[in-house]
């Protein structure tokens, strides 16, 4: 629907970010004042309580949640305001630092308080995660045991994942590292080298015979785009390390403490050497101290090395003695933790040096004078260290070995058995794998571009490993690696957590493709809960992989995908046409959830994402749940603050609650009849308003949605032609489809009177009911709503032309919408008649002859005719539209003939208590069926076939009359004869003039008195 030049404009702040942010000021300072009171530590979340109330524990989680949701969406408000103010020149770059702004500052919330949460469970549980204690512990117990051989089993076949699902600290500190990643993969896509600029360093740097080896490995990293990408990605692994929960000088305090304190870290394996000396002083004199000699452990089940270089133990095939057994594997463990995190070489040098361990260093290729920082490659000895690569490869295979140890040989030769197999999440799963493709692809890279620099003849005499995902498929390194560790029972289950196939996404760069799944997930389920409208599965859809659909259960991984689409679209990163419609359901998911957790003031923010269609669809459909009008003036101020014309989505939203509640919007067949009357006899002309016919308490909720979907044209500023055009093609179609009670909903929560002062001020300059204005005495008495069919009020100066034409035409555009209204307020009023009757029935007998009682009929009788009024005249004919003529026809045909001889036998009703005078409405009713202007009605009846009951009826009406009138006279003549018994002079009976008896078009009852003299 497009958008139309109007008359005039939904109110907004004159400054949309002020506006926004003064709407959202209460919730928002709610934020910081919680922060604030629970200390600097936390700028904008509280901290959490460590209190036992499960009660309190639940509603600080949930509290946590919204906060932290009311915080994105402010730092996305700020971000866009910020994109309004940017100069038009150079633009594109400000948009860009703009957008990393915003990156940040979403990656800053989740760090903080991952960082709180790190104190607090610091505080109370120590500096270790569960995990890390049981490893440390193993270490030990291995040791005790006495066995150095390590299995192969997937972290000693312990829990697969470091980090516990349920736990806050874990999902923050995740969340953290997924802005991370996303942050590092944008600059990686942005700050990428063109072909020229890759050409012009090769030029400016030719490599010959005399290049330092760390040249290539600069090189390298200019020239291959994806060995780039898997430096930034280990690097990124190795910061998601050092801000786990643990960090490494408490592993390493930790390890001192169970190898018998720090001080023994500084003199090597003291108690095996102490058992060697021990036993070459309990030699015989001159006996020789040889490999064959047998120096035993305490536990005496195992014989302990001779020598004390570091192969010893290989070597000899001989063991250590306990304690420093696990000394050593407390070593390596903490080695490979260092390598793990990415520490620098100069700290792993120096952290060995002070342990006296300097062969360690030289062992790992530390000890080489070469700038080691920002790589952990040994580029030093043949083909750029690629032989000493292969050393450390055949060190990781030695089985004899510690299995840390083996790790550590293993990160240096690029080798991933070795390393998986003391890997304790999927990260580590990934590192091992980044790694060895990084080592592998620099090699290939050399022998393919400087072949003169790898003497690959005498490398083949030495295996390399062999990569699990060395193969060509067409697919991409990392998606071969995911593929991979999604399929490993070993690490599959971590693989599948939402973050985790976040973060997976954009290892991948498929992040459309998730987005686009979460969308189709949603939707499906929408659909089995009845919210398809919301969410619609589009035609013909992709096939939806299970792979994605935890993350479109957990609702902070949605949030996540939807602020991550938003910095993707912003930075114009690719995103096929083909998959929008997808991701646009995965932000109207979102927005679905923040209704559910009745946070609307948030909705506005994100529906500016989705294409203007989308968005009055979605906030259409989102608006109608809201009940609380305080809250519903709140969100209007917000749309219009959001810059979206709120007309359209008026519109929408009643169209939604239209078909939720079944209603064919394009073409609608009407109900044959609305039954009203039930046969009666006697006193109601042969037609009594029926006992079954009720008004309902209460409507179902499909039915009050859509009265609640029109109460919203009542409530905030909105065109006159649209709000009119919504109420009558609502009533119009709740009527057509026999729904009066909701019908009847709709007229008494938006009257018309006030809809129309309401929304003609800005038009007229003044609030008024367009159809009360001033006629000519003679027109107020009986009026049609030809001409107005409204009471009119005398007014001061006469309309201007300008004002007459306006009023015309806001006449026409309503003039429909009112008469619905009309005729929903008479069927009311016959409902409330029956009622009436019903009270007459549990009247005593002596009651119903009192003037009270008289009086109250003609009361209640005047209501119900005033109420009748509108429909006998010329009803729902002034249709413009000639398509729904005969539309409105139907609905006359279905409703008039019940209504009519409803009021017909009311009105018999009444006279039997007030007199035959009160028949001059039935024959009045008469009159005006039979005038041929209103022949609309005659035709309503003759459409339905029920003409014989209107003939019948006013026969019926006219026995009645007479009957009245001979009980008058009857009652007469009795009163005479007992004045004459009590001996008085018998009164003169006066012949009774008509002209007191006759109805404001001039008819009479004297034909029907039997008293009236010929």
């Amino acid at each position: 629907m497009a958008a139309r030049s109007q008359p005039f404009s939904l109110r907004r702040s004159a400054n949309p970010r002020f506006a926004l942010s003064n709407v959202r000021e209460e919730s928002w300072e709610s934020v910081n004042a919680q922060s604030a009171s629970m200390g600097p530590e936390s700028p904008l979340f509280p901290r959490s309580t460590t209190g036992d109330d499960p009660v309190r524990s639940i509603q600080n989680v949930a509290d946590r949640v919204v906060l932290e949701m009311e915080a994105f969406c402010v730092l996305v408000d700020q971000w866009r305001e910020r994109l309004k103010t940017l100069p038009k020149e150079d633009s594109q770059d400000a948009r860009y630092d703009a957008t990393i702004q915003l990156l940040e500052e979403l990656h800053q919330i989740a760090t903080v308080k991952a960082s709180d949460l790190k104190g607090e469970h610091h505080a109370r549980s120590g500096a270790f995660s569960k995990s890390w204690l049981d490893r440390i512990q193993r270490v030990e117990d291995r040791a005790l045991r006495g066995s150095s051989v390590a299995t192969s089993t997937w972290g000693d076949g312990t829990e697969v994942a470091s980090l516990d699902p349920d736990s806050d600290l874990d999902k923050w500190q995740a969340e953290a590292n997924t802005w991370e990643l996303l942050r590092a993969i944008v600059d990686l896509e942005f700050q990428k080298p063109d072909e020229e600029t890759k050409e012009q360093y090769r030029r400016a740097r030719p490599i010959n015979q005399f290049t330092p080896d760390a040249e290539l490995w600069t090189t390298f990293n200019i020239c291959d785009d994806s060995a780039r990408e898997k430096k930034v990605i280990l690097e990124w692994l190795e910061r998601c390390a050092r801000n786990g929960q643990t960090d490494f000088e408490s592993i390493v305090e930790r390890l001192e403490e169970r190898a018998g304190g720090s001080g023994t870290w500084s003199h090597g394996w003291l108690h095996t050497r102490e058992k060697i000396k021990h036993s070459k002083r309990n030699q015989s004199f001159g006996a020789s101290f040889s490999f064959n000699t047998i120096v035993a452990r305490n536990d005496a089940a195992q014989n302990l090395i001779t020598e004390l270089d570091p192969d010893a133990p290989s070597r000899q095939g001989k063991n250590l003695d306990k304690q420093d057994e696990h000394y050593e594997r407390s070593m390596w463990l903490a080695l490979y933790e260092a390598l793990r995190r990415g520490m620098p070489w100069t700290e792993i040098r120096q952290w060995c040096t002070e342990r006296n361990e300097g062969w360690r260093a030289a062992s790992l290729g530390v000890a080489q004078e070469l700038d080691r920082d920002s790589t952990r490659l040994n580029l030093s000895g043949s083909s750029t260290g690629a032989l000493w690569r292969r050393m450390c490869y055949a060190a990781s295979q030695t089985q004899s070995a510690d299995k840390y140890e083996r790790a550590v040989y293993g990160l240096l030769a690029g080798d991933v058995k070795s390393v998986e197999a003391v890997g304790h999440s999927f990260d580590d799963a990934l590192y091992a794998h980044f790694n060895a493709l990084l080592l592998q692809s620099f090699e290939t890279w050399l022998e393919e571009e400087y072949p003169d620099r790898f003497e690959a003849t005498m490398l083949q005499q030495f295996p390399r490993p062999i990569l699990v995902s060395d193969r060509d498929d067409g697919k991409s390194d990392s998606i071969r690696v995911v593929n991979i560790l999604v399929k490993d029972p070993k690490t599959a289950q971590e693989a599948r957590k939402p973050l985790k196939v976040v973060q997976s996404s954009f290892l991948t760069h498929d992040f459309e493709l998730l987005a686009a799944q979460v969308g189709l997930a949603l939707a499906i389920k929408a659909q089995r809960e009845g919210k398809g409208a919301l969410i619609p599965v589009p035609q013909n859809p992709e096939l939806l992989d299970d792979f994605f659909v935890p993350v479109s259960e957990d609702w902070d991984a949605v949030r996540v995908v939807v602020h991550a689409y938003i910095v993707y679209k912003e930075l114009g990163l690719p995103i096929k046409p083909s998959r929008q419609v997808y991701i646009e359901n995965t932000i109207a998911g979102y927005i679905d959830f923040l209704r559910s957790i009745e946070k609307f003031e948030l909705i506005p923010t994100y529906a500016t994402f989705l294409p203007t269609e989308r968005q009055e669809e979605v906030l259409g459909i989102v608006l109608v749940e809201m009940k609380d009008e305080a809250k519903q003036l709140q969100m209007a101020e917000l749309i219009g603050a959001a810059g979206i014309e709120i007309d359209l989505i008026l519109s929408n939203q009643y169209i939604h609650a239209a078909r939720m509640l079944g209603i064919n919007l394009e073409d609608v067949e009407c109900i044959k009849r609305f039954p009203i009357v039930e046969n009666s006899v006697g006193r109601w002309a042969g037609a009594r308003i029926s006992s079954t016919f009720t008004l309902p308490s209460k409507l179902p909720e499909d039915e009050e949605r859509l009265a609640r979907s029109l109460e919203w044209f009542f409530k905030i500023p909105s065109y006159w032609d649209a709000t009119f055009l919504a109420m009558t093609f609502s009533l119009r179609q709740l009527l057509c489809t026999g729904r009066f009670a909701a019908a009847l909903a709709v007229t008494k929560r938006i009257p018309f009177k006030q809809l129309s002062k309401a929304k003609s001020a800005p038009y007229l300059g003044r609030e008024m009911d367009i159809f009360e204005e001033t006629a000519p005495a003679e027109d107020t008495l009986r009026r049609s709503t030809r001409h107005g069919s409204r009471p009119t009020t005398p007014s001061g100066e006469p309309p201007s032309k300008r004002e007459r034409f306006l009023l015309r035409m806001l006449k026409a555009q309503s003039r429909t919408c009112l008469e619905l209204q009309q005729l929903c307020l008479a069927i009311e009023a016959l409902a409330k008649w029956r009622e009436f009757e019903d009270q007459i029935a549990q009247l005593k007998e002596e009651d119903l002859t009192t003037k009270d009682f008289r009086r109250r009929v003609q009361e209640e009788l005047e209501t119900l005719s005033t109420a009748m009024e509108p429909l006998l005249h010329d009803l729902l004919t002034h249709i413009e539209d000639e398509s729904e003529v005969e539309l409105y026809a139907s609905i006359r045909q279905a409703y008039l003939p019940d209504a009519i001889l409803a009021y017909n036998g009311a009105i018999t009703f009444a006279a039997d208590f007030t007199g035959p005078e009160t028949m001059l409405k039935s024959l009045a009713l008469t009159n005006l069926l039979a005038a041929e202007e209103n022949a609309q009605l005659t035709n309503a009846f003759l459409s339905a076939g029920r003409m014989t009951d209107l003939v019948s009826s006013l026969a019926l009406s006219s026995q009645q009359l007479l009957r009245v009138n001979q009980r008058m006279a009857m009652a007469e003549d009795m009163l005479e004869k007992e004045r004459v018994a009590q001996g008085k002079t018998p009164r003169i009976r006066r012949k009774k003039s008509g002209l007191k008896k006759r109805g404001w078009m001039g008819e009479s009852l004297d034909i029907w008195d039997p008293n009236k003299a010929s």
